[in-house]
């Protein structure tokens, strides 16, 4: 039996001719990994959360709220960016985490 092409729910992007996979969690993270090298893992962290997911009871905002738009690739292409800028070294085995916050990607302290 093969493997689908969508493993695990990671969706494939190609940006700056290196192929990367990525997935969205409902916890507002989205997870990275070039994919040649996926024990190195770039974690972004946004004020997001999918209104689907989430409890409509306890939900603190509307869910029209601009932060609930969803995440494109174009987005993940930017936040792949910013990291290699903020010194993500996808080669490496180990974890780089980055925070958007009010339209900017910062390092996670």
């Amino acid at each position: 039996m093969t493997l689908p092409n969508k493993r695990r729910g990671f969706r494939h992007i190609v940006v700056d001719s290196q192929s990367y996979r990525w997935r969205m969690f409902a916890d507002g993270t989205i997870v990275i990994r070039l994919n040649s090298h996926p024990r190195q893992q770039l974690m972004v962290n946004i004020d997001w959360q999918d209104p689907w997911l989430q409890d409509r009871a306890n939900m603190p905002y509307h869910h029209l709220h601009p932060c609930s738009s969803p995440i494109t690739p174009k987005f993940v292409a930017m936040a792949i960016q910013a990291s290699l800028k903020l010194g993500w070294q996808p080669e490496l085995n180990n974890r780089f985490n980055i925070n958007y916050r009010a339209g900017n990607f910062t390092l996670q302290t």
